[in-house]
């Protein structure tokens, strides 16, 4: 009988411990691999304003406002990584375009980080934000530019009951080129440079942009980037309605993150707790 009593806690021993083993584990190393990077094909209106004067010693059209639209399509998928093309395009009332960009990602699906290829020669940037982001500096490529931002944190905000990260970045010399050479002048004469402010804020756990806005000044530039003319004004913005609808996917991804990273572990370890405490509980005789 005593046998049998001690066989019964040392078994409820190694089980208890054994969950809480599996809660260490699930939670290093397998909800990650759950909460691996899913791409999807989405889009996102942004609100745009714009001042042109494109050709060289005319004026200023004045300030409009149109409808610029950020498109993602993914084109592959594997275990490791994925491959997304971004199209962020800018279509006056009258329909005239005011700008096209056309770029693609090769991301790491368990860094976020993008891999080199197509312009982005050395990798190493941030296309997406990833998981648990830091307040620190990142480098992070803009759909809506021609190249990598380096951003630093600034503060938190609250915005839709979510606390998130505000980010901003500066740059004098931005290559949008290539968003121009709908232009006569480019790039056959000139090149087509950009000085911009951007604010990003994200949802730290999840890295989801929740808020977005840039404005800047594009102008005509010679091969060694020397400012020729200013051709355009202009800034993007996310919408209320855009603001709201992050929000709330942000909210969801959120609690699923967290059920899985800490709710999952939690029951484990608890489990296992529970089974050791009863392994130790006395016997009736």
């Amino acid at each position: 009988m005593l046998i049998c009593i001690y066989m019964q806690k040392r078994v409820g021993i190694i089980l208890g411990l054994f969950l809480v083993f599996c809660s260490l584990i699930w939670r290093v190393f397998i909800s990650p691999g759950f909460l691996l990077q899913q791409p999807e094909d989405y889009s996102i209106d942004l609100i745009h304003d714009e001042d042109n004067r494109f050709q060289i010693g005319g004026s200023w059209s004045g300030n409009t406002f149109s409808l610029g639209r950020l498109t993602y399509t993914t084109e592959k998928v594997t275990a490791q990584e994925y491959t997304v093309k971004t199209d962020f395009s800018l279509i006056s009332i009258t329909g005239e375009t005011l700008f096209d960009l056309n770029q693609t990602f090769v991301v790491d699906r368990k860094t976020h980080l993008n891999l080199s290829g197509d312009k982005n020669i050395r990798g190493g940037t941030y296309y997406n934000f990833p998981s648990h982001v830091k307040k620190d500096n990142y480098l992070w490529w803009p759909p809506t530019f021609g190249q990598p931002v380096n951003i630093r944190f600034v503060g938190e905000v609250t915005r839709n009951g979510l606390t998130l990260y505000h980010f901003t970045g500066q740059e004098e010399k931005i290559d949008d080129t290539t968003g121009y050479e709908f232009l006569p002048l480019v790039p056959e004469t000139y090149r087509a440079l950009s000085r911009a402010i951007i604010d990003v804020y994200v949802e730290p756990s999840t890295g989801l942009i929740v808020n977005y806005q840039d404005k800047g000044t594009s102008y005509y530039a010679d091969k060694q980037g020397n400012r020729i003319w200013d051709i355009a004004n202009w800034g993007n913005r996310y919408d209320d309605e855009t603001i709201t609808t992050k929000s709330k996917e942000a909210g969801s991804r959120l609690f699923y993150q967290n059920l899985l990273e800490t709710g999952v572990s939690l029951l484990l370890f608890f489990t296992g707790a529970i089974v050791i405490l009863l392994s130790f509980r006395k016997q009736p005789s």
